[in-house]
């Protein structure tokens, strides 16, 4: 069994939230920046939120400025929130006394002292980043051939930084993954509902199947 954190992103309806729920995330985000994909109104946040327990509710964010970000935080008593990876380094001053997630995506011209520097940046303003993997297409397979960046760079990002891992994943891959980074956590995502309150699982219950929840 696998014990990890676990942070469900971008939730956008109740069928996902209680499924994730059920399965026990640690953390459940949903994106709150109007006219990102994956958007939800407060009125469908507060709506989720009403029938979810024992999760950390965390708004994620793009481009919204930090004083808009902490208004929403507190507005909707949320435990933690997420920016996004070109969000700048100072206004994050003013989310001082909320969680704060940091995204990072990984671009084709980003060297491996550039990558190492950004940690460093930003790691006095975020207790907690989101390495995500998917949106820079960098694969296991590639990560464990060494084909991009030195494994041992991956390694030591989650071995000094708190990160939760967004990678594509599968229930024979993930053990490998984990027992090779050693992140703090892993991102799953849901998706659409097929009809309203129904959707398959399958995928996921094969994951949810080797965690051992924190």
């Amino acid at each position: 069994m696998i014990n990890i954190s676990v942070k469900a992103n971008a939730v956008t309806n109740l069928t996902d939230a209680r499924y994730f729920a059920a399965r026990g995330v640690d953390w459940m985000g949903f994106v709150l920046e109007p006219g990102q994909e994956d958007a939800v109104s407060k009125e469908q946040f507060e709506t989720i939120r009403g029938w979810v327990d024992g999760v950390k509710f965390v708004g994620e964010f793009d481009l919204t400025p930090a004083d808009e970000i902490l208004a929403l935080a507190t507005e909707l008593k949320l435990d933690a929130v997420q920016v996004g990876m070109f969000a700048e380094r100072d206004p994050l001053m003013k989310l001082k006394g909320l969680t704060v997630i940091k995204e990072v995506v990984i671009a084709e011209d980003m060297e491996e002292t550039d990558i190492l520097e950004h940690f460093l940046d930003y790691s006095p303003f975020c207790e907690y980043f989101l390495l995500d993997l998917r949106k820079s297409g960098i694969t296991w397979t590639q990560i464990e051939n060494k084909e991009l960046y030195p494994l041992s760079m991956f390694q030591n990002l989650c071995k000094h930084n708190k990160v939760f891992l967004d990678i594509e994943m599968s229930a024979a891959n993930l053990p490998a993954i984990i027992g090779t980074l050693k992140p703090y956590g892993i991102c799953v995502t849901g998706g659409s509902e097929e009809k309203v309150g129904y959707k398959s699982f399958d995928e996921l219950d094969e994951i949810f199947d080797l965690f051992e929840m924190a």
